[in-house]
């Protein structure tokens, strides 16, 4: 009895509130739902990330005299350990031009040929950098793939590739001062082989080339430790090439050069 008369006092506001708090539910829950869903996402990829090596193969080819850019990345990824590897490294992109394409990924090789991309994951927003004492902003993408079957096993590997389209990348390397390039190490690499390809009728000159810390201090005792044919010119200067074994996590690695014809 005591119960019925609580409940009869209630009733009319818990009439009331039973409604707000579903439909404030069907509101939050599910954009709640996509953030967790990312951030598993994220967590599952720093789980994997202690058991992955990871080959970097670039070849930036300068399409004209706008700057127009073509960039093909390859990527190998390896399980490094006996823990499956289901998502890849995610992978960024960033340009002071505008209209970054990505492409489709394509798989170019597995140890298991039934190896596919099962999911996509892009999010594209505005990095500020800060790069030869300015600070800027750049157009960036961050992109990663999940693959199936896993690599299940040690020394199980994936090759793919992506292609990026950026308009006036380059435009800079037309000028006297010519223009800053290069990549900023935020992952684990035992490898990684930049190419970089002038437009047709213009050569290469190669200003300077360096490694620099966070803080954008010089590193000159990494940069002598490459040995010397790491760094040179093909095709009469119209190609240029930087390989790097084993680059230093959380440093910079960067080139200044200008096309001439």
């Amino acid at each position: 009895m005591i119960g019925l008369s609580i409940y009869l006092f209630y009733a009319p506001f818990l009439n009331m509130v039973i409604p707000t708090i579903l439909i404030t539910a069907s509101i939050f829950i599910p954009p709640l739902i996509i953030v967790f869903k990312e951030y598993n996402v994220k967590f599952k990829q720093i789980l994997t990330i202690r058991g992955m090596e990871r080959e970097h193969h670039c070849v930036a080819r300068i399409l004209n005299a706008d700057g127009d850019f073509q960039y093909n990345s390859r990527y190998k990824i390896t399980n490094d350990d006996n823990e499956p590897v289901e998502y890849l490294y995610k992978e960024t992109v960033s340009s002071p031009g505008s209209n970054i394409i990505l492409s489709e990924p394509r798989i170019i090789d597995s140890s298991n040929a039934n190896t596919k991309i099962i999911e996509r994951f892009k999010y594209d927003y505005i990095k500020p950098v800060h790069l030869n004492d300015k600070d800027i902003n750049h157009n960036a993408i961050d992109f990663c793939y999940r693959i199936s079957p896993p690599l299940r096993s040690k020394g199980d590997f994936v090759i793919y590739e992506v292609d990026f389209n950026i308009n006036e990348h380059a435009k800079d390397a037309f000028t006297d001062d010519g223009e800053i390039d290069g990549f900023l190490i935020k992952k684990y690499n035992t490898l990684i082989s930049f190419t970089l390809v002038a437009p047709k009728n213009y050569k290469i000159e190669i200003f300077d080339y360096w490694v620099e810390d966070y803080q954008g201090h010089r590193k000159v005792e990494l940069l002598e430790k490459f040995d010397t044919d790491k760094v040179f010119f093909d095709r009469n200067d119209t190609e240029w090439k930087w390989i790097i074994n084993y680059p230093v996590m959380n440093h910079g690695y960067y080139f200044r050069y200008r096309l001439i014809q």
